[in-house]
């Protein structure tokens, strides 16, 4: 019987194309084809990997898309807020002042509605253009203070206008203009306050806000190179020609009082005619001329004020410092 149906099933015939099956260690590989031949099966975890990364990359580029639009509608939002009545100016404060009014610190600036919109650096400009401003700065603290910080000028000279001659206040009317140490115009009052040099000669002072002329600066220089002990002896400083400078000093302390000219009526209680006008006593003329060596002329005019009796001296002639030379009577 073996032997018959082996003879049948090589007798049966076989389709085109059919191979006989050959056992899996005979080279075949788990894909039914042999090893190195055909397309080989893939592992079923390599492709869940694969999917798991394209989900992976599809969710990063959700969330990045998620971002920016984030970011893009905060902006947006932000903008809004930041031009919005919420974030208006609220409060200035002003700071520094005592010649300048806050309120024309505040004109001045033009602050913007919004504190988004102040432009710290330009108002601060047009700050300083006020008369008595030196220096103007603008800080801003949200949500809607605004904070100005002013420091003014410090006047060194005053300076006679003209129709009011120097050393006199005539009366009415502003007649006198302080001056600071860089030629600035700050103001007119109507008495030179005490403890102020005198310029003379520097011709008549603008409006407030406005710069004394060129020829003024020598005289200047010379205002604000005084020791402080012998700022408080000078009185004039007088600009002289060209370049040339003289000053006049302060009465000697505890010199006698002056009295009236000969000839004049004397004081009378009750009399119903004017009364007589006071001498002005005025101390040594010193004589600097040019501004060379104007620190060593100095020095040795505050030598002179401090070790030498000025009583009696007419004047002090310090063209030659190291030589300088009084005149009495």
């Amino acid at each position: 019987m073996r032997i018959v149906r082996r003879a049948a099933m090589q007798a049966e015939p076989r389709p085109r194309g059919h191979r006989p099956r050959e056992p899996l260690g005979a080279g075949r590989s788990l894909s039914g084809g042999r090893s190195g031949v055909g397309r080989p099966l893939i592992d079923p975890r390599f492709g869940e990997r694969r999917m798991a990364a394209r989900r992976h990359e599809s969710r990063r580029r959700l969330r990045a898309v998620a971002i920016v639009a984030g970011v893009v509608t905060l902006g947006i939002g932000g903008v809004a807020l930041l031009h919005s009545s919420v974030l208006a100016v609220g409060t200035v404060q002003v700071t520094g002042v005592s010649h300048t009014s806050r309120a024309s610190v505040r004109s001045a600036a033009q602050l913007s509605r919004l504190m988004i919109d102040v432009e710290g650096s330009r108002a601060a400009r047009r700050i300083e253009r006020l008369p008595w401003v030196a220096d103007a700065r603008i800080e801003r603290h949200w949500p809607s203070r605004v904070q100005i910080s002013v420091v003014e000028r410090q006047p060194v000279a005053v300076v006679s206008r003209r129709g009011a001659g120097a050393g006199t206040a005539s009366g009415g009317g502003s007649n006198w203009t302080l001056v600071d140490r860089s030629a600035r115009v700050l103001a007119d009052v109507p008495q030179p306050p005490p403890g102020l040099v005198v310029l003379s000669g520097v011709g008549d002072p603008g409006a407030p806000g406005t710069r004394l002329e060129q020829g003024a600066g020598p005289a200047l220089d010379a205002v604000v190179d005084l020791a402080p002990s012998l700022a408080q002896r000078v009185a004039t400083v007088n600009a002289v020609g060209v370049g040339d400078l003289e000053m006049v000093l302060r009465p000697v302390p505890g010199a006698p009082e002056p009295i009236a000219p000969s000839g004049s009526p004397p004081a009378v209680t009750g009399h119903p005619g004017p009364r007589p006008a006071p001498v002005t006593s005025t101390g040594a003329t010193v004589v600097l001329g040019g501004t060379d060596q104007l620190d060593a002329k100095l020095q040795a005019l505050a030598l002179l004020v401090n070790q030498a009796d000025l009583a009696g001296v007419r004047s002090v002639d310090l063209r030659v410092p190291q030589s300088p030379a009084l005149t009495r009577g």
